[in-house]
């Protein structure tokens, strides 16, 4: 469900409710990876959820991407490498209506149980994710000036989340600042123009006890048209394909060059073995005919 809401100046902003919010694990706490437990809010017509895990923030590969039923928590056994690595999560709901929207993206570090049984008997570590982080847009993406989307990640025990939109990165003339509740998502309608004029924003969050986080690092981006938008994705995708390609390529060589080097040792191999062949089969010959000819003398 989508929720709207109307400024002074007659603009509007919009944010999503009814999404499932992730509640362990957040902030990158440590998670046994051979068995892990997910839980987040519930949704109250959600017949079930579906989950994703995966090792980027885009979720192109997940590790899990499976429907869980109508349960708020679920242990995944063997899906996650076991190297320490950070890994990303989401979760959204499934009513008779469809699908709903994904909840704000979480993160967690996977290690190996021993791992974690360590860092529970040591001190326990503080949580040095003091503020949400912005997703969406960043390093001067292009935004539909007339739609335009942030996104950001999710902190646990937060009741909503403030989005401030600036001219520059030092945020001393202000666009807009918007609460945004029950969402990790925000868009501007009519706020921003098609020209290419560059903006920064940044998110922070309130908590349940009114306290508030720091304020997010600035991510910046440029207000464009959504045509510029659309050729900026496409351009995207061609650099991704071509990275991937590229690696595909270093693989093949890599694999040709190991096969060149192991060539000239088989062929060594190969010459020596002939050779003590034919030395053996000359001995032999040579013994068989002395013998021959002391047998007939």
């Amino acid at each position: 469900m989508t929720l709207s809401a109307s400024k002074p100046d007659g603009s509007s902003t919009t944010t999503r409710a009814d999404v499932p919010e992730p509640e362990t694990p957040v902030a990158g706490t440590e998670v046994n990876a051979h068995t892990s437990e997910f839980t987040w809010t519930a949704v109250s017509d959600a017949t079930e959820y579906e989950l994703q895990i995966a090792p980027t923030a885009d979720f192109a590969e997940p590790f899990f991407d499976s429907s869980v039923g109508d349960t708020t928590t679920i242990s995944v056994y063997d899906a996650i490498p076991e190297n320490g690595s950070t890994c990303y999560w989401r979760v959204r709901a499934i009513t008779d209506a469809g699908a709903g929207d994904w909840s704000g993206v979480a993160n967690f570090v996977a290690a190996r149980d021993t791992v974690v049984e360590q860092r529970t008997e040591s001190t326990p570590q503080a949580n040095t994710i003091n503020s949400p982080a912005p997703t969406h847009p960043t390093k001067n993406a292009p935004v539909d000036g007339h739609a335009a989307t942030f996104e950001w990640t999710t902190l646990p025990q937060m009741s909503r989340y403030e989005v401030e939109v600036a001219e520059s990165d030092d945020f001393d003339t202000i666009i807009a600042t918007v609460p945004v509740r029950s969402s990790n998502m925000l868009t501007l309608y009519a706020m921003l123009p098609e020209d290419g004029t560059p903006f920064a924003w940044r998110v922070r969050g309130v908590r349940q006890d009114g306290s508030l986080t720091d304020w997010s690092g600035p991510a910046s981006f440029v207000a464009a048209t959504d045509q510029d938008v659309i050729d900026y994705k496409a351009e995207e995708k061609r650099k991704a394909e071509a990275r991937k390609e590229a690696e595909a390529m270093e693989k093949a060589s890599t694999a040709t060059e190991r096969a060149e080097a192991s060539a000239p040792v088989l062929t060594a191999q190969t010459s020596g073995t002939f050779a003590y062949t034919v030395a053996y089969l000359m001995i032999l010959t040579f013994v068989a005919t002395v013998y021959l000819i002391s047998t007939a003398v």
